[in-house]
């Protein structure tokens, strides 16, 4: 019975720490954002590639499209996306922050 009640004591200290763990994932990918969102709310349509990076430095992605070019910040594991949209002469065109 003795062995019984340890690999039980076992189990029940793995699943703590297992869902401890989760607990803390969850927490980190729900908080946070890519940006400062006073930063972020600094980009206006118009500004440069140039200016946003001065302002929000590189983005953590960017991909290219037939409608330009769009620059992340934040990441897959992150809650908070923000992504500026850029014309093909590269300026910016839109921005989201999206929750």
């Amino acid at each position: 019975m003795k062995g019984l009640a340890t690999v039980a004591r076992a189990i029940a200290v793995t699943l703590g720490i297992g869902f401890g763990g989760f607990m803390v994932f969850a927490v980190w990918a729900m908080n946070g954002h890519g940006a400062d969102p006073k930063t972020f709310a600094m980009v206006t349509n118009g500004m440069t590639k140039a200016q946003v990076e001065r302002l929000l430095g590189p983005p953590h992605w960017a991909s290219t499209n037939y409608s330009g070019e769009h620059w992340g910040y934040g990441s897959a594991w992150k809650w908070c996306g923000m992504e500026i949209s850029y014309s093909p002469s590269g300026s910016v065109v839109a921005k989201v922050h999206d929750h």
